[in-house]
């Protein structure tokens, strides 16, 4: 058990809800900035406030994507996932969006903003794979096929060493 602090009171809780309260934290965090993207997309002209929200959401993005990948979320509770993954659609979804948006407005044809939606464009792909592992995680016909697979495999007979796979390879 660990104890952890919000607001004054202090709360017990195991390392995977704390894990899964943080997820979360910044999955809210990330649909905020993408629907401050869409804010300013949708005015007349993207101004000083447009161009913050669009880098805004490009870095902080960045930083949900390196929060959601760490090691310390892939031992979350079936149940957590399960409850966060329409979050993680929402988030997905928003992007894709602001993205089209983007697409319509003609912004990425502007020098100025066209790689930062391109990064963007490329983190919501991450978040999509993101996604898709964790609704096979939570699939008992894939859990099923993956040892199903393994069992298959057996253990391996000689040692794998990339050395000798290439010299195989060259002869």
């Amino acid at each position: 058990m660990v104890q952890f602090e919000i607001g004054r009171k202090t709360t017990v809780g195991t390392a995977s809800s704390i894990a899964l309260e943080e997820l979360e934290i910044h999955t809210y965090f990330a649909i905020a900035r993408a629907n401050k993207a869409k804010r300013a997309l949708r005015r007349a002209r993207l101004h000083i406030k447009g161009t913050f929200a669009i880098l805004g959401l490009k870095y902080g993005l960045r930083h949900f994507l390196r929060h959601v990948t760490k090691k310390k979320y892939e031992r979350l509770p079936e149940e957590g996932i399960r409850n966060l993954a329409p979050d993680l659609n929402k988030l997905h979804t928003s992007l894709i969006s602001v993205l089209r948006l983007a697409d319509e407005r003609g912004v990425t044809r502007r020098a100025t903003y066209r790689r930062y939606l391109e990064d963007i464009r490329k983190d919501t792909d991450k978040l999509g794979d993101v996604l898709e592992c964790y609704h096979l995680s939570l699939s008992p016909d894939f859990r099923q096929l993956v040892s199903d697979t393994i069992s298959e495999l057996g253990p391996s007979q000689e040692p794998l060493d990339w050395k000798s796979s290439l010299a195989k390879m060259q002869d």
